[in-house]
Protein backbone atom coordinates (compact mmCIF):
# COMPACT_ATOMS: atom_id res chain seq x y z
CA UNK A 1 0.00 0.00 0.00
CA UNK A 2 1.33 3.45 -0.89
CA UNK A 3 1.39 6.39 1.52
CA UNK A 4 -1.90 8.15 2.16
CA UNK A 5 -2.27 10.86 -0.55
CA UNK A 6 -3.36 13.73 1.70
CA UNK A 7 -1.89 16.28 -0.71
CA UNK A 8 -2.00 16.38 -4.49
CA UNK A 9 0.41 13.85 -5.97
CA UNK A 10 2.30 14.46 -9.22
CA UNK A 11 3.75 11.99 -11.72
CA UNK A 12 6.06 13.10 -14.52
CA UNK A 13 5.35 10.98 -17.61
CA UNK A 14 8.20 10.09 -19.99
CA UNK A 15 6.39 10.77 -23.26
CA UNK A 16 3.04 11.24 -25.00
CA UNK A 17 3.06 7.53 -25.82
CA UNK A 18 3.49 6.65 -22.16
CA UNK A 19 0.71 9.05 -21.23
CA UNK A 20 -1.72 7.48 -23.69
CA UNK A 21 -0.93 4.06 -22.19
CA UNK A 22 -1.50 5.36 -18.64
CA UNK A 23 -4.87 6.87 -19.57
CA UNK A 24 -5.92 3.71 -21.42
CA UNK A 25 -5.11 1.53 -18.40
CA UNK A 26 -6.87 3.94 -16.02
CA UNK A 27 -10.01 3.88 -18.17
CA UNK A 28 -9.98 0.08 -18.16
CA UNK A 29 -9.84 -0.15 -14.37
CA UNK A 30 -11.81 2.91 -13.17
CA UNK A 31 -14.90 4.79 -14.36
CA UNK A 32 -13.26 7.83 -15.96
CA UNK A 33 -14.88 11.05 -17.18
CA UNK A 34 -12.97 13.71 -19.15
CA UNK A 35 -13.60 17.45 -19.32
CA UNK A 36 -12.67 19.72 -22.25
CA UNK A 37 -9.07 20.95 -22.20
CA UNK A 38 -8.38 24.51 -21.04
CA UNK A 39 -5.50 26.78 -22.02
CA UNK A 40 -3.67 29.17 -19.74
CA UNK A 41 -0.58 31.31 -20.14
CA UNK A 42 1.90 31.79 -17.29
CA UNK A 43 4.71 34.29 -16.87
CA UNK A 44 7.07 33.27 -14.08
CA UNK A 45 8.29 36.31 -12.13
CA UNK A 46 11.08 37.11 -9.73
CA UNK A 47 13.54 39.86 -8.92
CA UNK A 48 16.86 40.13 -10.73
CA UNK A 49 18.65 38.62 -7.72
CA UNK A 50 16.09 35.80 -7.16
CA UNK A 51 14.69 36.99 -3.85
CA UNK A 52 11.47 34.99 -4.20
CA UNK A 53 13.23 31.81 -5.28
CA UNK A 54 15.67 32.06 -2.37
CA UNK A 55 12.63 32.31 -0.07
CA UNK A 56 11.18 29.13 -1.63
CA UNK A 57 8.42 31.18 -3.26
CA UNK A 58 7.10 31.03 -6.83
CA UNK A 59 5.16 33.89 -8.38
CA UNK A 60 3.39 33.73 -11.73
CA UNK A 61 0.97 35.88 -13.69
CA UNK A 62 -1.70 33.52 -15.00
CA UNK A 63 -3.90 34.52 -17.94
CA UNK A 64 -6.92 32.37 -18.73
CA UNK A 65 -9.42 33.80 -21.19
CA UNK A 66 -9.71 37.53 -20.61
CA UNK A 67 -8.63 37.56 -16.95
CA UNK A 68 -5.19 37.72 -15.37
CA UNK A 69 -4.30 36.94 -11.79
CA UNK A 70 -1.15 36.72 -9.72
CA UNK A 71 -0.53 33.39 -8.02
CA UNK A 72 2.04 32.99 -5.24
CA UNK A 73 3.10 29.60 -3.91
CA UNK A 74 5.08 29.47 -0.67
CA UNK A 75 5.98 26.30 1.22
CA UNK A 76 3.19 24.25 -0.33
CA UNK A 77 0.42 26.84 0.17
CA UNK A 78 -0.75 29.48 -2.25
CA UNK A 79 -2.76 32.65 -2.61
CA UNK A 80 -4.08 34.57 -5.60
CA UNK A 81 -5.00 38.13 -6.45
CA UNK A 82 -6.88 39.31 -9.53
CA UNK A 83 -5.46 42.13 -11.62
CA UNK A 84 -7.29 44.96 -13.32
CA UNK A 85 -6.15 44.30 -16.87
CA UNK A 86 -3.15 42.27 -17.94
CA UNK A 87 -0.33 44.61 -16.83
CA UNK A 88 1.66 42.99 -14.01
CA UNK A 89 2.76 45.41 -11.27
CA UNK A 90 6.52 45.90 -11.15
CA UNK A 91 6.94 46.90 -7.50
CA UNK A 92 5.48 45.71 -4.22
CA UNK A 93 3.71 49.04 -3.61
CA UNK A 94 1.86 48.62 -6.92
CA UNK A 95 0.42 45.21 -5.93
CA UNK A 96 -3.26 44.96 -4.94
CA UNK A 97 -3.79 45.14 -1.19
CA UNK A 98 -4.26 41.79 0.50
CA UNK A 99 -2.46 38.63 1.56
CA UNK A 100 -0.43 38.34 -1.63
CA UNK A 101 0.91 41.88 -1.23
CA UNK A 102 1.71 41.28 2.44
CA UNK A 103 3.68 38.11 1.62
CA UNK A 104 5.62 39.52 -1.33
CA UNK A 105 6.46 43.04 -0.10
CA UNK A 106 8.98 42.06 2.62
CA UNK A 107 10.61 39.52 0.28
CA UNK A 108 11.32 41.79 -2.68
CA UNK A 109 11.64 45.13 -0.83
CA UNK A 110 12.60 47.79 -3.43
CA UNK A 111 13.42 45.41 -6.27
CA UNK A 112 11.16 45.18 -9.30
CA UNK A 113 9.52 42.02 -10.57
CA UNK A 114 10.86 40.82 -13.91
CA UNK A 115 9.50 38.18 -16.30
CA UNK A 116 11.74 35.10 -16.30
CA UNK A 117 10.08 32.68 -18.69
CA UNK A 118 6.74 32.17 -20.49
CA UNK A 119 4.71 28.96 -20.30
CA UNK A 120 1.69 27.85 -22.29
CA UNK A 121 -0.21 25.17 -20.36
CA UNK A 122 -2.90 22.91 -21.80
CA UNK A 123 -4.78 21.41 -18.89
CA UNK A 124 -7.34 18.61 -19.02
CA UNK A 125 -9.33 17.56 -15.97
CA UNK A 126 -10.45 13.95 -15.40
CA UNK A 127 -12.73 12.57 -12.73
CA UNK A 128 -12.88 9.06 -11.37
CA UNK A 129 -16.42 8.17 -10.36
CA UNK A 130 -17.94 5.64 -7.98
CA UNK A 131 -21.04 3.53 -8.52
CA UNK A 132 -23.24 6.50 -7.57
CA UNK A 133 -21.53 8.63 -10.26
CA UNK A 134 -19.93 10.80 -7.59
CA UNK A 135 -16.41 12.14 -8.07
CA UNK A 136 -13.99 10.34 -5.75
CA UNK A 137 -10.63 11.30 -7.30
CA UNK A 138 -9.63 14.28 -9.45
CA UNK A 139 -6.86 13.96 -12.02
CA UNK A 140 -5.27 16.65 -14.15
CA UNK A 141 -3.07 16.22 -17.21
CA UNK A 142 -0.74 19.14 -17.91
CA UNK A 143 1.01 19.72 -21.22
CA UNK A 144 3.44 22.63 -20.83
CA UNK A 145 5.29 24.42 -23.61
CA UNK A 146 7.98 27.04 -23.08
CA UNK A 147 7.26 29.97 -25.41
CA UNK A 148 8.93 33.24 -26.35
CA UNK A 149 5.87 35.21 -25.16
CA UNK A 150 2.10 34.89 -24.86
CA UNK A 151 1.03 33.32 -28.13
CA UNK A 152 4.68 33.37 -29.22
CA UNK A 153 6.85 30.74 -30.82
CA UNK A 154 7.32 27.49 -28.85
CA UNK A 155 10.81 26.88 -27.52
CA UNK A 156 10.49 23.44 -25.96
CA UNK A 157 7.78 21.10 -24.65
CA UNK A 158 8.17 19.76 -21.13
CA UNK A 159 7.27 16.23 -20.15
CA UNK A 160 3.55 15.69 -19.46
CA UNK A 161 2.54 15.74 -15.81
CA UNK A 162 -0.32 13.78 -14.24
CA UNK A 163 -1.60 15.27 -10.98
CA UNK A 164 -3.91 13.46 -8.56
CA UNK A 165 -5.96 15.32 -5.96
CA UNK A 166 -7.96 13.31 -3.39
CA UNK A 167 -11.54 14.31 -2.69
CA UNK A 168 -12.49 14.82 0.94
CA UNK A 169 -14.17 11.73 2.34
CA UNK A 170 -12.83 9.40 -0.36
CA UNK A 171 -9.28 8.69 0.83
CA UNK A 172 -9.62 4.95 0.16
CA UNK A 173 -10.49 5.61 -3.47
CA UNK A 174 -7.49 7.91 -3.84
CA UNK A 175 -5.26 5.26 -2.27
CA UNK A 176 -6.53 2.62 -4.71
CA UNK A 177 -5.71 4.87 -7.66
CA UNK A 178 -2.22 5.76 -6.40
CA UNK A 179 -1.50 2.08 -5.71
CA UNK A 180 -2.54 1.27 -9.27
CA UNK A 181 -0.41 4.01 -10.78
CA UNK A 182 2.64 3.11 -8.72
CA UNK A 183 2.39 -0.68 -8.40
CA UNK A 184 0.80 -1.64 -11.70
CA UNK A 185 2.01 1.14 -14.01
CA UNK A 186 5.34 1.68 -12.19
CA UNK A 187 5.01 5.47 -12.07
CA UNK A 188 7.24 7.31 -9.62
CA UNK A 189 6.02 10.30 -7.69
CA UNK A 190 7.66 13.52 -8.77
CA UNK A 191 7.46 17.17 -7.79
CA UNK A 192 8.55 18.92 -10.95
CA UNK A 193 9.05 22.66 -10.64
CA UNK A 194 7.74 24.09 -13.93
CA UNK A 195 9.76 27.27 -13.54
CA UNK A 196 13.06 25.41 -13.04
CA UNK A 197 12.35 23.08 -15.98
CA UNK A 198 11.33 25.97 -18.21
CA UNK A 199 14.42 27.97 -17.32
CA UNK A 200 16.59 24.97 -18.18
CA UNK A 201 14.90 24.87 -21.59
CA UNK A 202 16.14 28.39 -22.32
CA UNK A 203 19.60 27.77 -20.87
CA UNK A 204 19.18 29.34 -17.45
CA UNK A 205 19.17 28.20 -13.84
CA UNK A 206 17.66 29.87 -10.76
CA UNK A 207 20.18 32.08 -9.00
CA UNK A 208 22.28 32.70 -12.10
CA UNK A 209 22.13 36.46 -11.65
CA UNK A 210 23.28 37.16 -8.16
CA UNK A 211 26.22 39.24 -7.06
CA UNK A 212 29.01 37.19 -5.52
CA UNK A 213 30.67 38.71 -2.49
CA UNK A 214 32.65 35.68 -1.31
CA UNK A 215 35.56 34.76 -3.54
CA UNK A 216 36.83 31.19 -3.46
CA UNK A 217 40.56 31.76 -3.14
CA UNK A 218 43.49 29.63 -2.00
CA UNK A 219 45.87 30.94 0.65
CA UNK A 220 48.89 29.65 -1.28
CA UNK A 221 47.96 31.14 -4.66
CA UNK A 222 49.90 34.02 -6.11
CA UNK A 223 48.61 37.40 -5.08
CA UNK A 224 48.30 38.66 -8.65
CA UNK A 225 46.15 35.66 -9.62
CA UNK A 226 43.86 36.28 -6.63
CA UNK A 227 43.54 39.98 -7.37
CA UNK A 228 42.62 39.27 -10.99
CA UNK A 229 39.93 36.84 -9.78
CA UNK A 230 38.45 39.55 -7.56
CA UNK A 231 38.55 42.14 -10.33
CA UNK A 232 37.03 39.81 -12.93
CA UNK A 233 34.12 39.11 -10.60
CA UNK A 234 33.49 42.81 -10.11
CA UNK A 235 33.64 43.43 -13.85
CA UNK A 236 31.12 40.63 -14.38
CA UNK A 237 28.84 42.26 -11.80
CA UNK A 238 29.06 45.62 -13.57
CA UNK A 239 28.17 44.07 -16.91
CA UNK A 240 25.39 42.02 -15.37
CA UNK A 241 23.72 45.12 -13.93
CA UNK A 242 24.44 47.53 -16.78
CA UNK A 243 21.26 46.87 -18.75
CA UNK A 244 19.10 47.40 -15.66
CA UNK A 245 20.94 50.68 -15.02
CA UNK A 246 20.34 51.88 -18.57
CA UNK A 247 16.64 50.91 -18.46
CA UNK A 248 16.21 52.25 -14.90
CA UNK A 249 14.34 49.09 -13.90
CA UNK A 250 14.94 49.60 -10.19
CA UNK A 251 17.46 51.44 -8.05
CA UNK A 252 19.32 48.31 -6.97
CA UNK A 253 20.84 47.80 -10.42
CA UNK A 254 22.74 51.07 -10.08
CA UNK A 255 23.54 50.34 -6.44
CA UNK A 256 25.11 46.96 -7.31
CA UNK A 257 26.91 48.53 -10.27
CA UNK A 258 28.41 51.24 -8.06
CA UNK A 259 29.40 48.77 -5.34
CA UNK A 260 31.30 46.77 -7.96
CA UNK A 261 33.06 49.95 -9.08
CA UNK A 262 33.97 50.80 -5.47
CA UNK A 263 35.28 47.31 -4.80
CA UNK A 264 37.33 47.51 -7.97
CA UNK A 265 38.87 50.79 -6.87
CA UNK A 266 39.44 49.49 -3.33
CA UNK A 267 41.29 46.41 -4.55
CA UNK A 268 43.43 48.56 -6.86
CA UNK A 269 44.34 50.98 -4.08
CA UNK A 270 44.60 48.66 -1.08
CA UNK A 271 46.40 45.61 -2.46
CA UNK A 272 49.59 47.32 -3.56
CA UNK A 273 52.68 46.14 -5.37
CA UNK A 274 50.74 43.61 -7.45
CA UNK A 275 49.92 45.36 -10.74
CA UNK A 276 52.33 47.67 -12.63
CA UNK A 277 52.16 51.22 -11.22
CA UNK A 278 51.18 52.80 -14.55
CA UNK A 279 48.30 50.31 -14.89
CA UNK A 280 47.09 51.10 -11.37
CA UNK A 281 47.28 54.86 -11.93
CA UNK A 282 45.38 54.70 -15.23
CA UNK A 283 42.54 52.48 -14.06
CA UNK A 284 42.19 54.24 -10.71
CA UNK A 285 41.56 57.46 -12.65
CA UNK A 286 39.09 55.83 -15.04
CA UNK A 287 37.09 54.03 -12.36
CA UNK A 288 37.05 57.25 -10.30
CA UNK A 289 35.45 58.92 -13.33
CA UNK A 290 32.89 56.10 -13.58
CA UNK A 291 32.07 56.41 -9.89
CA UNK A 292 31.55 60.14 -10.40
CA UNK A 293 29.15 59.87 -13.34
CA UNK A 294 27.00 57.30 -11.54
CA UNK A 295 26.84 59.25 -8.27
CA UNK A 296 24.13 61.87 -8.96
CA UNK A 297 21.49 59.33 -9.99
CA UNK A 298 22.22 57.13 -6.98
CA UNK A 299 21.98 60.11 -4.64
CA UNK A 300 18.60 61.05 -6.07
CA UNK A 301 17.45 57.41 -5.82
CA UNK A 302 18.18 57.52 -2.11
CA UNK A 303 16.36 60.82 -1.55
CA UNK A 304 13.32 59.62 -3.46
CA UNK A 305 13.11 56.49 -1.33
CA UNK A 306 13.46 58.60 1.81
CA UNK A 307 10.49 60.85 1.06
CA UNK A 308 8.10 58.79 3.20
CA UNK A 309 10.59 58.92 6.08
CA UNK A 310 10.95 62.67 5.64
CA UNK A 311 7.18 63.12 5.81
CA UNK A 312 7.04 60.97 8.93
CA UNK A 313 9.65 63.22 10.59
CA UNK A 314 7.30 66.20 10.38
CA UNK A 315 3.84 67.02 11.71
CA UNK A 316 1.22 65.69 9.31
CA UNK A 317 0.28 69.14 8.03
CA UNK A 318 3.88 69.97 7.15
CA UNK A 319 4.68 66.54 5.78
CA UNK A 320 2.10 67.04 3.06
CA UNK A 321 3.91 70.21 1.99
CA UNK A 322 6.94 68.23 0.72
CA UNK A 323 5.21 67.30 -2.56
CA UNK A 324 7.03 70.04 -4.56
CA UNK A 325 10.35 68.65 -3.27
CA UNK A 326 9.30 65.16 -4.39
CA UNK A 327 8.48 66.43 -7.88
CA UNK A 328 11.75 68.37 -8.03
CA UNK A 329 13.72 65.21 -7.21
CA UNK A 330 11.84 63.13 -9.77
CA UNK A 331 12.43 65.67 -12.52
CA UNK A 332 16.14 65.95 -11.77
CA UNK A 333 16.40 62.17 -11.53
CA UNK A 334 15.10 61.82 -15.08
CA UNK A 335 17.59 64.42 -16.28
CA UNK A 336 20.55 62.86 -14.47
CA UNK A 337 19.61 59.38 -15.69
CA UNK A 338 19.74 60.60 -19.28
CA UNK A 339 23.25 61.91 -18.63
CA UNK A 340 24.25 58.58 -17.11
CA UNK A 341 22.94 56.64 -20.11
CA UNK A 342 24.98 58.88 -22.40
CA UNK A 343 28.08 58.22 -20.29
CA UNK A 344 27.53 54.44 -20.47
CA UNK A 345 27.22 54.76 -24.24
CA UNK A 346 30.38 56.83 -24.55
CA UNK A 347 33.62 55.70 -26.14
CA UNK A 348 35.43 56.36 -22.85
CA UNK A 349 33.25 53.83 -21.00
CA UNK A 350 33.47 51.19 -23.72
CA UNK A 351 37.26 51.62 -23.91
CA UNK A 352 37.54 51.33 -20.13
CA UNK A 353 35.70 48.00 -20.04
CA UNK A 354 37.55 46.63 -23.06
CA UNK A 355 41.01 47.62 -21.83
CA UNK A 356 40.29 46.43 -18.28
CA UNK A 357 39.08 43.03 -19.49
CA UNK A 358 42.11 42.71 -21.75
CA UNK A 359 44.48 43.49 -18.88
CA UNK A 360 42.77 41.01 -16.53
CA UNK A 361 42.92 38.27 -19.16
CA UNK A 362 46.60 38.86 -19.95
CA UNK A 363 48.67 37.48 -17.09
CA UNK A 364 52.02 38.98 -18.09
CA UNK A 365 54.82 38.83 -15.57
CA UNK A 366 55.51 42.16 -13.88
CA UNK A 367 58.99 43.43 -13.03
CA UNK A 368 59.58 42.47 -9.37
CA UNK A 369 61.00 45.94 -8.76
CA UNK A 370 57.58 47.47 -9.46
CA UNK A 371 55.39 44.53 -8.44
CA UNK A 372 57.06 43.05 -5.34
CA UNK A 373 53.85 41.40 -4.10
CA UNK A 374 52.70 39.84 -7.37
CA UNK A 375 54.22 36.40 -6.83
CA UNK A 376 53.97 36.30 -3.03
CA UNK A 377 51.46 33.91 -1.41
CA UNK A 378 48.06 35.51 -0.98
CA UNK A 379 47.86 34.70 2.73
CA UNK A 380 50.96 36.77 3.50
CA UNK A 381 49.97 39.84 1.51
CA UNK A 382 46.30 39.86 2.54
CA UNK A 383 47.10 39.46 6.24
CA UNK A 384 49.62 42.30 6.12
CA UNK A 385 47.19 44.60 4.37
CA UNK A 386 44.28 43.79 6.71
CA UNK A 387 46.40 44.18 9.82
CA UNK A 388 47.72 47.53 8.60
CA UNK A 389 44.23 48.75 7.74
CA UNK A 390 42.95 47.68 11.16
CA UNK A 391 45.75 49.53 12.95
CA UNK A 392 44.96 52.65 10.90
CA UNK A 393 41.28 52.48 11.91
CA UNK A 394 42.17 52.10 15.59
CA UNK A 395 44.73 54.91 15.49
CA UNK A 396 42.36 57.37 13.81
CA UNK A 397 39.43 56.39 16.01
CA UNK A 398 41.33 56.86 19.26
CA UNK A 399 42.36 60.36 18.18
CA UNK A 400 38.73 61.49 17.89
CA UNK A 401 37.31 63.45 20.82
CA UNK A 402 34.09 65.38 21.36
CA UNK A 403 35.80 68.49 19.92
CA UNK A 404 37.25 66.80 16.82
CA UNK A 405 35.79 68.21 13.56
CA UNK A 406 33.26 66.05 11.72
CA UNK A 407 35.70 65.59 8.85
CA UNK A 408 37.74 63.21 11.04
CA UNK A 409 34.73 60.91 11.41
CA UNK A 410 34.24 60.97 7.65
CA UNK A 411 37.88 59.94 7.13
CA UNK A 412 37.46 57.16 9.68
CA UNK A 413 34.32 55.97 7.86
CA UNK A 414 36.35 55.65 4.66
CA UNK A 415 39.12 53.75 6.44
CA UNK A 416 36.54 51.36 7.92
CA UNK A 417 35.14 50.79 4.44
CA UNK A 418 38.63 49.94 3.13
CA UNK A 419 39.16 47.48 5.98
CA UNK A 420 35.75 45.91 5.37
CA UNK A 421 36.46 45.42 1.65
CA UNK A 422 39.81 43.77 2.37
CA UNK A 423 38.26 41.37 4.87
CA UNK A 424 35.45 40.48 2.47
CA UNK A 425 37.86 40.00 -0.43
CA UNK A 426 39.96 37.48 1.49
CA UNK A 427 37.54 35.94 3.99
CA UNK A 428 37.61 32.55 2.17
CA UNK A 429 41.26 31.92 3.19
CA UNK A 430 40.70 32.61 6.87
CA UNK A 431 38.77 30.90 9.65
CA UNK A 432 35.14 31.61 8.66
CA UNK A 433 33.84 31.86 12.22
CA UNK A 434 36.55 34.24 13.40
CA UNK A 435 36.59 36.55 10.40
CA UNK A 436 32.79 36.58 10.33
CA UNK A 437 32.76 37.73 13.93
CA UNK A 438 35.21 40.56 13.17
CA UNK A 439 33.26 41.70 10.11
CA UNK A 440 30.06 41.86 12.16
CA UNK A 441 31.82 43.95 14.81
CA UNK A 442 33.13 46.32 12.14
CA UNK A 443 29.68 46.64 10.56
CA UNK A 444 28.22 47.96 13.83
CA UNK A 445 30.79 50.76 13.90
CA UNK A 446 30.17 51.44 10.22
CA UNK A 447 26.44 51.87 10.83
CA UNK A 448 27.12 54.64 13.33
CA UNK A 449 29.67 56.39 11.10
CA UNK A 450 27.49 55.94 8.02
CA UNK A 451 24.41 57.38 9.72
CA UNK A 452 26.41 60.35 11.00
CA UNK A 453 27.79 61.05 7.52
CA UNK A 454 24.43 60.54 5.78
CA UNK A 455 22.66 62.94 8.15
CA UNK A 456 25.21 65.65 7.50
CA UNK A 457 25.03 65.17 3.72
CA UNK A 458 21.24 65.22 3.81
CA UNK A 459 21.22 68.58 5.56
CA UNK A 460 23.46 70.10 2.92
CA UNK A 461 21.51 68.48 0.10
CA UNK A 462 18.15 69.74 1.37
CA UNK A 463 19.54 73.27 1.59
CA UNK A 464 20.84 72.91 -1.98
CA UNK A 465 17.49 71.55 -3.19
CA UNK A 466 15.72 74.53 -1.57
CA UNK A 467 18.03 76.93 -3.43
CA UNK A 468 17.50 75.09 -6.74
CA UNK A 469 13.73 75.13 -6.29
CA UNK A 470 13.77 78.84 -5.53
CA UNK A 471 15.87 79.56 -8.62
CA UNK A 472 13.51 77.45 -10.74
CA UNK A 473 10.41 79.16 -9.33
CA UNK A 474 8.92 76.04 -7.73
CA UNK A 475 9.41 76.66 -4.02
CA UNK A 476 6.15 77.41 -2.15
CA UNK A 477 6.78 79.05 1.18
CA UNK A 478 5.26 76.21 3.20
CA UNK A 479 7.42 73.68 1.37
CA UNK A 480 10.55 75.66 2.26
CA UNK A 481 9.32 75.86 5.87
CA UNK A 482 8.88 72.08 5.95
CA UNK A 483 12.34 71.55 4.50
CA UNK A 484 13.83 73.90 7.09
CA UNK A 485 12.11 72.01 9.90
CA UNK A 486 13.37 68.76 8.41
CA UNK A 487 16.96 70.05 8.38
CA UNK A 488 16.61 70.88 12.08
CA UNK A 489 15.42 67.33 12.83
CA UNK A 490 18.29 65.83 10.87
CA UNK A 491 20.77 68.01 12.77
CA UNK A 492 19.44 66.76 16.11
CA UNK A 493 19.70 63.16 14.95
CA UNK A 494 23.26 63.77 13.78
CA UNK A 495 24.19 65.09 17.22
CA UNK A 496 22.81 61.88 18.72
CA UNK A 497 24.95 59.75 16.40
CA UNK A 498 28.00 61.84 17.29
CA UNK A 499 27.35 61.14 20.96
CA UNK A 500 26.99 57.42 20.24
CA UNK A 501 30.31 57.25 18.38
CA UNK A 502 32.53 56.89 21.44
CA UNK A 503 30.53 53.88 22.66
CA UNK A 504 30.43 52.27 19.22
CA UNK A 505 34.15 52.73 18.69
CA UNK A 506 34.98 51.48 22.19
CA UNK A 507 33.05 48.25 21.52
CA UNK A 508 34.97 47.69 18.28
CA UNK A 509 38.43 48.55 19.58
CA UNK A 510 38.42 46.38 22.72
CA UNK A 511 41.60 44.55 23.62
CA UNK A 512 39.78 41.26 22.97
CA UNK A 513 38.94 42.35 19.45
CA UNK A 514 42.50 43.51 18.85
CA UNK A 515 43.77 40.10 19.97
CA UNK A 516 41.43 38.43 17.48
CA UNK A 517 42.74 40.61 14.66
CA UNK A 518 46.32 39.91 15.77
CA UNK A 519 45.79 36.13 15.89
CA UNK A 520 44.09 36.05 12.50
CA UNK A 521 46.20 38.52 10.51
CA UNK A 522 49.46 39.39 12.30
CA UNK A 523 51.87 36.82 10.85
Amino acid sequence: MGPRPNLPVAYEIESETSLRRVLKMLAEHFPLERSPALERHLVCLDTFDWRLYRADARLSAVTRGQGTLLRLEVNGSWCESSLNGSVVPAFSWELPAGDLHDLIAPLIDVRCLLPLVNLQVREQALRILNADQKTVVRLTIEHTTVTTSEGGQPVESLQPVLRLAPVKGYQKAARRVTDFLESELKLARSSPDPMVLALAAIGRTPGDRRDRLTFELDSAMRCDAALRTIHRTQLDTMRLNEDGVRRNLDSEFLHEFRVAVRRTRAALAQVRGVYPPDVVAHFKKEFRWLGGVTGPVRDLDVYLFMMDDYRAELPEALGDELTPLHEHLRRHHRSEHRRLVRALGSERYQTLLHDWQQFLDTADECDPEFCPNATRPLAEVSSQRIWKAFRRVVSQGRAITAETPAEALHRLRIECKKLRYLMEFFRSIHDPKQIGRLIRALKKLQVNLGDFNDLEIQQGSLERFALEMSEEGEAPVRCLMAMGRLVDHLYERQKTERTRFSRCFARFSTSANEKRFRRLFKR
